[in-house]
């Protein structure tokens, strides 16, 4: 008898955990969303990390990802209203300057690990130090004019592409950029078509791996840039305290990351994983090199100052019209961080 009611009793709890089970689950697809749009790179990691520890449900809200290949096509898909918030770099100046985006958190270095990579063979390649100031550049006018560049446009591999061309004495038109998505673009150039190519992680490092040759560093062009959040004008009044607490977490997320180099390297590689990029050790080590920014660091950060003077950049070479500008004066805005860094 006994038996029996222990029998009983162990059958008792497992229905009640499993109806509390279930009214988790149904608690949590009950909570309100908030459509997060990220790109398979470092910069969408933390959103990933977030994910897996659930502290979005525990906020009382559920993230759901949108993963784009850049930020060219998540600008498209803000103008179908189709997220509230998303993580880019340059592409935020198209996002603001013609779709109203709101910019409203510093969050990731992102400009180290671009490259601009040629075949080792190129005539570009015999070229370097053709600008004194700039002695690491490879290339000059002559092995330049008329190359064709494979680039995804309204990137900041553009802005890259922009500023090595100028740096060496030429100008946007005086070559042919053929608009291709990084994985596009490393695939084509590949086989053999393009003379140049403008690459991100993980497909600079598979570059460099083939043997092609980075053309312009980020860094000796003095490139510095962040990718920031942006918001949704048409959904942030009525999703602005999620914003908030989403904020916070993408915070706290990168404290954890920053504070361990292998966690942050385990998670990027498994975050690469699973948009399809088995990516080695040493390129996972040197991405993760990309500092995520802390509470503690964002306080004494001018937002948007790399966002700002990226429009500024691209409003000079005729990317964007001068009279846009004024957006970057009002659609920066500090209202979610003053309630994030209370």
């Amino acid at each position: 008898m006994k038996k029996v009611c222990r029998l009983f009793l162990v059958v008792a709890v497992l229905l009640a955990l499993a109806v509390g089970s279930g009214s988790v689950l149904a608690a949590s697809s009950d909570l309100p969303t908030l459509r997060v749009a990220i790109i398979p790179v470092l910069s969408g990691m933390p959103v990933n990390y977030i994910i897996k520890k659930g502290w979005d449900v525990e906020q009382g809200f559920k993230i759901q990802p949108v993963v784009f290949s850049s930020g060219a096509p998540m600008n498209e898909a803000l103008v179908a209203n189709l997220w509230d918030v998303g993580i880019m770099s340059a592409a935020g100046v198209v996002a603001v300057a013609n779709y109203d985006a709101l910019c409203i958190a510093d969050l990731s270095e992102s400009a180290t690990g671009l490259g601009v990579f040629v075949r080792p063979d190129s005539k570009v390649a015999k070229v370097k130090g053709f600008n004194p100031t700039y002695s690491n550049l490879l290339g000059n006018p002559q092995t330049v004019k008329g190359a064709t560049i494979l680039c995804p446009i309204g990137t900041i591999s553009q802005l890259h592409v922009i500023r090595w061309l100028e740096k060496i004495g030429l100008k946007e038109t005086d070559v042919s950029i053929v608009h291709m998505e990084f994985a596009q673009a490393y695939q084509a150039f590949q086989a053999g078509q393009g003379d140049i190519v403008a690459l991100n992680p993980p497909f600079c490092y598979y570059a460099l791996e083939k043997g092609w040759l980075n053309v312009a560093d980020v860094n000796d062009l003095k490139i510095y840039q962040y990718d920031s959040a942006f918001a949704n004008k048409k959904t942030f009044n009525d999703k602005k305290n999620t914003i908030v607490a989403f904020t916070k977490l993408l915070y706290r997320a990168n404290g954890d990351l920053e504070k361990n180099k292998e966690l942050k390297e385990n998670e990027l590689s498994d975050w690469y994983k699973k948009n399809g990029s088995n990516v080695d050790k040493n390129a996972i080590s040197l991405e993760a090199r990309k500092v995520l920014v802390t509470l503690d660091k964002v306080k004494n950060m001018p937002l948007g100052s790399s966002l700002r003077l990226t429009a500024e950049f691209m409003a000079r070479t005729g990317k964007l019209e001068t009279s846009k500008l004024g957006k970057f004066d009002t659609n920066i805005t500090d209202v979610i961080m003053k309630e994030v860094v209370k």
